[in-house]
């Protein structure tokens, strides 16, 4: 009885903040989350998701609701039990969403998308924590670099603790000196290292490393796609050149791509800032996101970070 009670109030208290969205007396640090949906394929093809419903729910209320699941291995138990959400979006045919949030603090931000492939369904996971402060605009982009995986969730959440079998897990095949300021976190779908960097209020900027079989798409069709994502026209094979900016990674040189610009989906000033190296037979791909002044900054403290890294032996 008590849960029901405890399920219901909590579902009129969510429909009478949305209410309260028209009314600026309503609430006096009124802001909005922006973001953005889409898959890369193999083929460096950026496929945008339209029509996928965004839920901004309560921190410590997903906490309490997934701690319990019965099939903790699956990505979608986490699903299956979230709590009533505060508030929701859709993305539109460009995959762009706009959540109007009535006061700051810390939320989790959640999205299932799903895409046919001929016979074949690929179904796709997010669950983000995001902050914000007053009437700041807060943006996310939600795409395969953070795709939500159980074993990332349990992590996320403490849940591994209860776990009787500890996950498997793989050695990375590199290591590194994490710059100070940067803060580890759980790497999703893809990643082998991710890492969190905080600025000023809300902005924010994040750190990931991904290895792709093969060239990863072709060096071109990537800078073009980072450069979409900042706004910034497409560029031809023979400007590629002029657009690397040579740096030291793992003993080796490599290029390192630096754009900037406006953020299509929110208009905020956004930086993307990528060294692609090539060994083996294997595309390795060192990012940071975010803010465009942040991640400005944190241009030599990832030039130092790069100069670290040292693979490992495959022998």
């Amino acid at each position: 009885m008590l849960a029901k009670t405890t399920r219901k109030f909590r579902f009129i208290s969510s429909i009478i903040w949305m209410l309260c969205l028209p009314f600026a007396g309503c609430s006096p640090k009124e802001g909005h989350l922006d973001g953005s949906i889409f898959i890369v394929t193999e083929g460096a093809q950026n496929i945008k998701l339209g029509l996928v419903t965004v839920l901004v729910l309560d921190e410590q209320e997903v906490k309490a609701s997934v701690t319990n699941i019965d099939t903790p291995g699956m990505t979608s138990a986490y699903f299956d039990n979230l709590p009533t959400p505060l508030a929701t979006a859709k993305s539109d045919s460009d995959g762009r969403f706009s959540i109007p949030m009535l006061r700051e603090g810390h939320y989790i931000i959640a999205a299932r998308g799903r895409r046919r492939l001929g016979d074949q369904v690929e179904d796709y996971f997010w669950m983000l924590r995001v902050s914000l402060g007053g009437k700041a605009t807060g943006q996310v982009m939600l795409s395969n670099d953070n795709l939500a995986k159980a074993e990332s969730l349990e992590l996320m959440f403490g849940i591994h603790a209860n776990r009787k079998t500890p996950l498997p897990t793989e050695p990375s095949p590199i290591s590194w000196q994490t710059p100070a300021g940067w803060e580890e976190q759980s790497p999703g779908e893809l990643r082998l290292a991710s890492f969190k960097v905080k600025g000023h209020i809300i902005k924010q900027a994040d750190v990931s490393i991904i290895s792709l079989l093969g060239n990863g798409g072709g060096d071109l069709n990537n800078v073009n796609r980072w450069r979409s994502q900042v706004g910034l026209p497409p560029v031809k094979e023979e400007e590629l050149s002029k657009l690397a900016e040579e740096v030291e990674i793992a003993g080796t040189k490599a290029p390192m791509y630096d754009q900037a610009g406006e953020n299509p989906a929110t208009g905020d000033k956004s930086r993307i800032l990528v060294v692609v190296l090539h060994r083996e037979d294997t595309a390795w791909f060192f990012r940071v996101t975010g803010d465009d002044e942040l991640v400005s900054e944190q241009k030599a403290q990832f030039v130092a970070f790069l100069k670290s890294l040292k693979f490992k032996s495959s022998k």
